[in-house]
């Protein structure tokens, strides 16, 4: 995400999407939006998303 990030403010300038991928990431984490699940594979690593049910359901709409 952070190279698809790079690319867009290469392209459309840095003002488009200013946060990091680890800021939309941990904002779409959070529970008042649940887009995405945050968990840890192994204890020490960084941390993993995947997309909540919810969300797979409304991008089938």
């Amino acid at each position: 995400m952070d190279a698809y990030l790079d690319q867009i403010s290469e392209t459309h300038g840095a003002e488009r999407y200013p946060r990091s991928a680890r800021q939309y990431l941990e904002d779409w984490a959070a529970p008042e939006r649940a887009y995405l699940r945050k968990y840890h594979a192994k204890s020490g690593e960084d941390a993993d998303f995947e997309l909540t049910p919810a969300i797979i359901v409304v991008s089938l709409r």
